[in-house]
């Protein structure tokens, strides 16, 4: 499982958790590669159909040479990382929320952490997730096929109600 080290040592340098204590255990990084890698294989269409055993911390077959599946896992992986640090924030910063008009107030340092989660790895992982399934032939086949529909009038621009 050579590639689940080198995961979690990529995965360290995208958190920044490379301190000679670091935050995170390589076993909870592990764990959490293997999460991420079960979200991969439901939201991405691979040429590999990869299996995840997550109690027993595996993937089959060996993904060690699939570079784009390893870096889905590992972007899902630091998303996830970043939404762990902010609900840990969240809880120790506190949350102010008002309930009309509705408000929602984080103190500034959370807001680092907020802004990792709408413009980190969160959002970089989705934008990928997108190209990558538009640049998948089977899903231009479905856009793509005739459309057929005895409620569609074109010249209503909408169906019959």
């Amino acid at each position: 499982m050579a590639w689940l080290q080198e995961a979690t040592e990529i995965l360290r340098v995208l958190i920044n958790d490379l301190s000679d204590t670091p935050t995170y255990e390589d076993n909870i990084l592990e764990q959490t590669l293997l999460a991420a890698a079960r979200y991969v294989v439901q939201d991405i269409t691979l040429s590999t159909a990869y299996s995840v055993d997550f109690i027993g911390g595996s993937i089959s077959p060996d993904p060690s040479d699939d570079d784009i599946f390893l870096n889905f896992v590992i972007l899902k992986a630091a998303c996830l990382t970043n939404v762990w640090q902010f609900n840990n924030k969240a809880a120790l910063d506190g949350l102010s929320a008002k309930c009309g008009p509705a408000a929602l107030t984080v103190k500034a340092s959370t807001d680092i952490v907020l802004g990792l989660l709408r413009d980190g790895y969160c959002k970089t992982y989705e934008m990928l997730k997108t190209q990558n399934n538009f640049g998948n032939t089977q899903i231009c086949k479905g856009i793509l096929s005739p459309f057929v529909s005895n409620n569609y009038l074109p010249m209503n621009e909408g169906f019959v109600r």
